[in-house]
């Protein structure tokens, strides 16, 4: 099964022209780290995020993520369809397997939309899935 995470970056976003170049030295680093340990991994910068996708273990994809200079925090993450229905039943997938491995349960509900055209905005869609969790 394959794992999905979202990196934040830090200090490239203050280097101004030279971002691109910083973000594609940051890609390379990421695949790298993965290739040292001999595991493939897909990684892409899309709407100035990036994502790395592999098949290896949580732990395994935290351990290299986590040592890579230049990656602030990261994130799992669950990809569903841009439909309210898929992304609430996407989102309670999530949270249930999440709040079963804690002892705090506690948690907010933060959206940040992409696609402008998706007909809720972003603060219905945090109050609409608040409301279902």
């Amino acid at each position: 099964m394959s794992s999905t995470y979202l990196i934040r970056h830090s200090e490239i976003h203050l280097k101004g022209r030279n971002r691109p170049w910083f973000e594609k030295l940051l890609l390379e680093n990421i695949q790298m780290a993965f290739l040292k340990k001999q595991i493939e991994a897909q990684v892409e910068n899309a709407w100035r995020r990036m994502f790395v996708t592999t098949n290896c273990d949580s732990v395994t994809h935290r351990e290299i993520i986590g040592h890579i200079f230049g990656i602030a925090s990261f994130s799992p993450i669950t990809t569903v369809a841009s439909e309210y229905s898929a992304i609430l039943n996407g989102t309670l997938s999530s949270l249930s397997r999440q709040l079963l491995s804690q002892t705090k349960k506690r948690f907010r509900v933060s959206v940040n939309r992409i696609d402008k055209a998706f007909p809720l905005t972003s603060v219905h869609l945090e109050k609409k899935i608040g409301e279902a969790i």
